[in-house]
Formats: structure tokens, C-alpha cells, sequence
């Protein structure tokens, strides 16, 4: 069965090594198999690295899966099983001419130095939306001005109180592909100042920097612009309420 995602830490080799392994192989084409084979000592470390700072795992199963890894698998072909996802051979196709299947590979690893090479699954998040029901959606348009100044939507329906009692949703982008500051504003200035824009210097951290994106608000908060010059802003906006 082909995975997509087989091996967490290959990801990492494939993104970080690709160049190295590169180098490595001009440097050593004329040198013997056996030494062609070897791991680049700096990905050794990279190997450890990850699995140690982004995984979580203890040194020792770090090492312990790295002696495994390197046991079983030339580098190429430990690469090889990164690229699954875009080329070929197949993870199933590498680990095969060993006798075993993927899984019994894999999970050879996992029984001896504890740890899953497919990486454990993502701490789930909840849904910013949960327990709120669409109301209605709106387009927008404003203009930038200044970079001293953020600029609210015209006619936002920011509540004043009772903040939990709606959520907003809000989807954007620059006419330019030029890139902007996007903040929170709250009910502190009435809805024409925010309109015709209030100083940066006023509000909070910047929640998003790009010239698109998405963010989701509370009922009390509306998202307030800030770009360099003359910049042209659309805006799609979701207006959800809680429900029983």
C-alpha cells in the first residue's frame, strides 16, 4: 500500500538532505560500493536532531532507531523511501528485498527502540466554529492610505457586549499581491473612525503579515488593515451566531 507520508523523519531528509546527498554522491562516485553506501555523518546529526526537537523522543531511541535505520538501509535507498510520494522505488519495494513487508519493517523499529517512523499523530485542535451556525456572508472592498494607520471595514457588525454571542470569519486579499499588516480592533472607537483609520500605535500585536489570508474573530473584534501607500483590499466576511 503506498503512503504518502511514510516516515516523518524522511520528510525531513528529503527537504534537508536532497543537496547534501548530491555532493556527497559526486565526491564519492569513483569510490567503492561499500562506501557509497554510508550515511553523511551531517545527516546522521540531522536525523538525531529532528527526532529529538520535533518528534519528542528520548536520545537513546533516537540513537537506537538511527543504528537500526542504518543497518537495514544504504542512504540512497533511505532517501529513496522519502521520495515516495513523487517517485519511485516504493517504500514497500526497498523494504521488500529484505524479506519483510512495510509494516513489519516499521514496525520492527517501533518494537525495539520505541519509536514510530510514521510519526505520532497531531494533538487535535478544536473548531474555532464549533457550536455556531452561519448567518450570513458579505464582499468588501477598502483602501489604504498610510502605514500609520488601520482601516476597518465600512458597516461591520462588531458587537459592543455579549462578545461569545457571534463569531466572524474573514477571508482577504490585495488587488496588488502587495503585503499588509492585519490587526484586531475592538468597539474603542466608533465604526466611522474605524472606517476613515486609527494609529497602529494603538493596537495590539499584528495577527496576520501577507497579501492574503484568513483569521477568525470574536464578536467584539473586527479586522483593521495597514499597508504602505495606496492599497486596494477585498474582503469576504462570515458572520456566525451561537446556537442552543
Amino acid at each position: 500500500m503506498a503512503r504518502s507520508a511514510i516516515l516523518s523523519a524522511l520528510a525531513l531528509l528529503v527537504s534537508l538532505g536532497t543537496l547534501g546527498y548530491v555532493a556527497f554522491s559526486a565526491a564519492t562516485e569513483n569510490e567503492p560500493a561499500a562506501v557509497r553506501s554510508e550515511w553523511p555523518e551531517f545527516l546522521q546529526g540531522v536525523y538525531v536532531s529532528y527526532c529529538q526537537e520535533e518528534q519528542g523522543y528520548a536520545p537513546a531511541e533516537c540513537a537506537c532507531a538511527l543504528a537500526e535505520l542504518q543497518s537495514r538501509l544504504s542512504f540512497g535507498d533511505y532517501l529513496a523511501m522519502g521520495l515516495v510520494a513523487s517517485g519511485t522505488p516504493t517504500a514497500s519495494e526497498i523494504v521488500s528485498s529484505q524479506g519483510a513487508s512495510l509494516d513489519e519493517f516499521l514496525g520492527q523499529i517501533k518494537e525495539r527502540c520505541g519509536i514510530d517512523l510514521l510519526g505520532r499523530p497531531p494533538t487535535p485542535t478544536s473548531d474555532p466554529l464549533e457550536g455556531y451556525e452561519l448567518q450570513g456572508e458579505y464582499d468588501a472592498g477598502l483602501r489604504l492610505y498610510d502605514d500609520r494607520m488601520a482601516y476597518g471595514i465600512s458597516g461591520f457588525p462588531v458587537l459592543q457586549n455579549s462578545c461569545n454571542w457571534n463569531k466572524f470569519e474573514i477571508e482577504w486579499r490585495t488587488v496588488d499581491a502587495s503585503r499588509i499588516q492585519v490587526y484586531a480592533g475592538g468597539w474603542i472607537h466608533s465604526q466611522a473612525e474605524y472606517s476613515q483609520g486609527v494609529p497602529v500605535a494603538e493596537l495590539g500585536e499584528i495577527l496576520e503579515w501577507d497579501s492574503q489570508g484568513s483569521l477568525t474573530l470574536w464578536g467584539c473584534s473586527q479586522p483593521l488593515f495597514s499597508g504602505p501607500g495606496i492599497t486596494d483590499v477585498v474582503v469576504r466576511y462570515s458572520v456566525y451566531g451561537a446556537t442552543p
